[in-house]
């Protein structure tokens, strides 16, 4: 299989665009809390290339709350996993691998980091989903696809609910994704959170990703992400859309809870059935979301 065939079986699984890159060492993250493999030359001796796939998704409105993004990963996932099972048919190795994929990209020439820490790739912004995938076949290429710097836009700092980004960059200890890491959020990200599991914000507000119109769910999605069906704790179908990882705990129920709170003047008298079968959730996180709720207003 030469480069040329990998990527039109990759565009039949959805991946714009393949980068074959080199493995590399990275020593930047000593306390890897994602378990990430840091050195994929002497952990993945195996491999002579690692393909970096590029799953592009569209935006759906500002205001919509389906996380577009984690739907696209979590379909991407599982069709990484298709291509990973069609290349093994062939007598190709490869395993999907969890490397530090950014700096491998921008080492590897490609894309460009904005100020918000994501990569904006030359002609799909940052607005992709990546996955890298260590083969044995094939030998790393040489890109110089960079994108533009950020120069003197400034909409994801003004953008940003949290002042989490400023001229040098991102702030984890500010940033709500980061803060989101459990199924319980802090008071400050229920207060804020626009969309279920992660933050979009600053790629709404990145001109990067202007390119193309947002696009609305289909029927299946809202149904689905029913606000209703949420904070009753009727999440089944919402979490085989984004994943069982992803959506642990009871989270999905409790942010439904603290955004429906803030969204709807009517909260409580309209989901009255529901609240009272969210009062019964085993889950901690759920009755914290109930807890604050009642603490914002008075009851």
């Amino acid at each position: 299989m030469d480069y040329s065939c990998f990527e039109k079986l990759a565009n039949t699984y959805g991946f714009a665009r393949v980068y074959f890159t080199a493995p590399m060492s990275f020593d930047f993250m000593p306390e890897n809390k994602y378990n990430l493999i840091m050195d994929a030359k002497k952990e993945l001796s195996f491999a002579s290339c690692i393909a970096i796939l590029v799953y592009p998704y569209a935006q759906f409105d500002l205001l919509e709350h389906i996380p577009a993004y984690y739907i696209a990963s979590n379909a991407s996932y599982h069709s990484c996993k298709r291509l990973i099972s069609e290349l093994v048919r062939e007598g190709i190795r490869a395993e999907k691998v969890e490397i530090p994929i950014k700096p491998q990209l921008l080492r590897s020439g490609v894309g460009t980091q904005c100020r918000s820490s994501l990569v904006s790739i030359p002609g799909l912004g940052t607005r992709v989903v990546l996955h890298a995938v260590a083969i044995d076949m094939l030998e790393p290429i040489s890109y110089d696809e960079k994108d533009y710097e950020c120069g003197f836009c400034t909409e994801c700092i003004s953008a940003c609910p949290v002042t989490a980004i400023g001229e040098n960059g991102l702030s984890s200890d500010r940033c709500m994704r980061f803060a989101m890491e459990s199924a319980e959020h802090p008071d400050w990200v229920k207060a804020q959170q626009m969309t279920y599991i992660g933050c979009e914000i600053c790629q709404y507000a990145c001109p990067r990703n202007h390119k193309t119109d947002s696009i609305k769910p289909n029927c299946s999605l809202l149904n689905a992400f029913d606000t209703a069906r949420l904070i009753a704790g009727d999440t089944s179908d919402a979490r085989k859309l984004i994943g069982r990882n992803m959506t642990s705990q009871g989270r999905l129920t409790a942010e439904a809870i603290a955004m429906a709170v803030r969204d709807e003047p009517d909260f409580f008298s309209k989901y009255s059935n529901e609240l009272l079968k969210a009062e019964n959730s085993e889950f901690h996180a759920v009755q914290d979301a109930l807890r604050y709720v009642k603490e914002l207003y008075g009851r």
